[in-house]
């Protein structure tokens, strides 16, 4: 029964890695619902018994973003010590940018006539 128990276990840890490893913001996705689903995962992580380092999380984070937010994750890299960071430090910076470049698409779309046809 141990055994059997270890093995659904080890199986389980696979596919939460895998999730972990293939966890990537989607185009329409928010900052914060993608930051949600990368802590569901890393919470499943640890209550099957493989706590996952918050640095390692947070460089996830990061590295899984769109190329909308290359500037603030060059800048969060080069001024937050990264082996210390919390994932919570990330949201407000990365919110903020999010909501800037979405109202800076907002003025542009009001800008430019819809009708160019």
């Amino acid at each position: 029964m141990y055994k059997e128990n270890n093995r659904v276990r080890h199986v389980r840890l696979q596919t939460l890695r895998g999730e972990f490893e293939n966890l990537k913001i989607e185009d329409k996705e928010r900052v914060t619902e993608y930051i949600t689903q990368v802590k569901k995962v890393v919470n499943q992580l640890d209550k099957n018994g493989e706590p996952m380092l918050a640095n390692l999380v947070g460089d996830k984070i990061l590295r899984s973003l769109k190329n909308d937010f290359k500037s603030i994750v060059s800048a969060i890299e080069e001024f937050k010590d990264l082996l210390v960071l919390l994932v919570k430090e990330l949201v407000r910076p990365l919110r903020v940018h999010e909501q800037r470049r979405m109202k800076k698409n907002e003025t542009l779309d009001q800008a430019l006539p819809h009708n160019l046809a």
